[in-house]
């Protein structure tokens, strides 16, 4: 036999008719309830509590035209309630979204049948038939999928506000390295610069006039990953050769060594509020180091592939790691030292990660991918754009929501950060002399000021851009 949704013989009791501060009170508890399934910071959930909240108000007024005995409020809620869960069940953050999105709304209820035995089924949609409107009363799902009880409306789909962007042009090309130039970072204070080559060396340059400053030695294989402190005067570089090495900047030497990665480091970042560093490399691990001892804290391992990019942050997840295997995973620092996520949205090896300063999101990026996700649960928010051709090697983001991609075919691609779409393209030129596949384009950074873009690569020069 079909369940009522109500308590047995409760249909058959005479209730009072219900007032606006009942109807008030039904609509409450109706959204606390979907709160509760949902999160306040699900996109999609206060729209829908919306149309929830305007349906109750509808059927209350129904109540008092008809002047018919009103339901039990206690019924619909709980009925309610069914209703959201079964639609929209607690399952994984992406799938909990994507139903969320893609779920029909309410959009129309009718009035309360007049027959007193069915009072209490007040939401129910209109029918073209009597068995369907008997079936109806006899209960508030009429004996199929809660799905029946509203009408199919159209699929919402996420709009964006496009923010338009000057055009970007080259304006300098610096030339110093003897092989491939594959990590670049900006002094926080705008004063210099620092690019990482295949030739082993770093080297400092003044960014306003592009000159050489000074070139660091110390490394004995591919320098990888630099990264410039923003609290204190010290830099950290990362290399082909195991090593992550700490400089002093005011010294101008190299001041301590960390050393237990098992194969060459690939990445490295700096943790924005402590004194500790993350490095990944192809050993398939993402180490925590403390920078005042050198000694390792923590191992995080889980990738199957070498680990390629990792972003530090100030809250949890305090890791974000992008790896070969195709996978992004978020770490927690606290208590579990675990990987509390893991994202699976990429078909290939993930190279490259970039994130806003005031936004809980981030992006990565792979061969012709890029995705962005939502922070700190790794709810996927939409794809950036079209396909760029070729691997993307190198990604940068200012705080005027520029992002530009450089990948293995000599492309920049300029993005608008909130829609991802692509606004320009350019084709970097070629230093003469350097062969056509020598356009890969392995780094790129902005400075302090977000006005400059300099870019590193396969030709072996520094590319200086600004806006038209």
């Amino acid at each position: 036999s079909e369940r009522s949704i109500c308590p047995s013989g409760s249909s058959s009791r005479e209730k009072p008719p219900m007032s606006t501060a009942m109807a008030h009170d039904l609509a409450l508890r109706a959204a606390t309830d979907a709160r509760l399934d949902f999160g306040d910071q699900v996109p999609g959930a206060e729209e829908i509590l919306t149309h929830v909240k305007s349906a109750v108000e509808d059927a209350v007024e129904d109540v008092e035209e008809e002047r018919t005995p009103a339901y039990d409020p206690l019924c619909n809620v709980e009925s309610i309630r069914t209703l959201f869960r079964r639609r929209y069940p607690r399952a994984a953050a992406e799938k909990r979204r994507h139903a969320i999105l893609s779920a029909p709304i309410p959009t129309e209820v009718d009035q309360v049948p007049k027959n007193k035995d069915n009072a209490s089924n007040a939401l129910a949609l209109s029918s073209k038939s009597k068995e369907e409107e008997d079936a109806r009363r006899s209960n508030l799902f009429g004996g199929v999928k809660p799905d029946a009880l509203v009408r199919p409306a159209t699929k919402r789909r996420r709009s964006f506000t496009v923010k338009k962007h000057d055009p970007w042009k080259l304006y300098r090309v610096v030339a110093g390295h003897v092989g491939w130039v594959t990590a670049l970072e900006c002094d926080p204070a705008n004063r210099f610069m620092v690019s990482g080559s295949v030739d082993r060396t770093i080297k400092l340059w003044d960014i306003a006039r592009g000159t050489l400053l000074l070139t660091l030695t110390g490394h004995i294989d591919t320098i990888t990953g630099i990264r410039i402190s923003r609290r204190r005067p010290y830099m950290v570089t990362s290399s082909l050769d195991k090593n992550v090495k700490l400089w002093d900047l005011e010294a101008n030497k190299s001041v301590l060594n960390f050393h237990g990665h098992l194969s060459g480091v690939r990445c490295v970042a700096l943790h924005p509020d402590i004194d500790i560093m993350m490095s990944g490399g192809r050993d398939s691990a993402v180490r925590v180091w403390d920078m005042r001892t050198g000694t390792e804290t923590v191992c995080l391992t889980g990738h199957s592939d070498a680990v390629t990019s990792v972003l530090s942050r100030g809250g949890a997840p305090h890791v974000v790691s992008g790896s070969q295997d195709s996978t992004v995973r978020l770490w927690d620092l606290r208590i579990t030292r675990k990987c509390i996520s893991t994202l699976t949205h990429h078909k290939k090896g993930v190279r490259a990660l970039v994130q806003p300063e005031r936004e809980q999101t981030f992006a990565s990026f792979s061969a012709g991918d890029a995705k962005k996700f939502l922070l700190p649960e790794g709810i996927f928010l939409h794809d950036m754009g079209s396909e760029q051709p070729g691997i993307i090697h190198s990604a940068a983001l200012n705080e005027d929501g520029v992002l530009v991609t450089g990948g293995d075919d000599g492309q920049l691609w300029f993005r608008d950060w909130e829609s991802g779409s692509k606004f320009q393209d350019i084709q970097v030129p070629l230093q003469p002399g350097s062969l056509s596949a020598e356009g890969a384009v392995y780094a790129a950074t902005f400075d302090a000021s977000g006005s400059r873009l300099i870019t590193g690569g396969a030709d072996k020069t520094l590319k200086f851009f600004k806006e038209a």
